[in-house]
């Protein structure tokens, strides 16, 4: 009788991981939904975070962080644009130093590279040939 071998730990924490993230974002959802609540407006929103901090300053912030959402957003709907984008800023950020940022960076990018996916990249050199 053959017994069937147990999953490598890199793929069980891989599947853990991921089920974790999932559930998080779940959780980020309510908690959302519960600051609106809070909150009254969306407008309001800011000034919940930072209530000892001048509005004027925690709008200039949430300004910022919109665009970023907004440009983050663009790039996700054109990935083919993106893809050189994403490139450029991976050798820029680890020019400068940055280099967590700058894997993030080239993360991305690779999600965007033709046939290329982060989680069969990294499938493959988790599993090793065998597989």
């Amino acid at each position: 009788m053959n017994t069937p071998t147990p999953a490598p730990t890199a793929a069980a924490d891989q599947a853990l991981a991921t089920l974790a993230q999932t559930s998080a974002e779940h959780l980020a959802g309510l908690l959302a939904n519960g600051m609106l609540h809070i909150a009254g407006r969306p407008a309001k929103l800011p000034h919940m975070l930072f209530p000892h901090i001048p509005a004027e300053q925690v709008w200039e912030v949430w300004s910022l962080a919109l665009a970023l959402g907004v440009h983050a957003g663009k790039n996700m709907g054109r990935p083919k644009w993106a893809r050189p984008e994403l490139e450029a800023a991976q050798e820029a950020l680890a020019a400068a130093g940055y280099e967590q940022m700058a894997a993030l960076a080239d993360r991305s990018a690779m999600t965007m590279r033709a046939g290329e996916h982060p989680a069969d990249v990294e499938a493959d050199r988790v599993r090793g040939e065998h597989w």
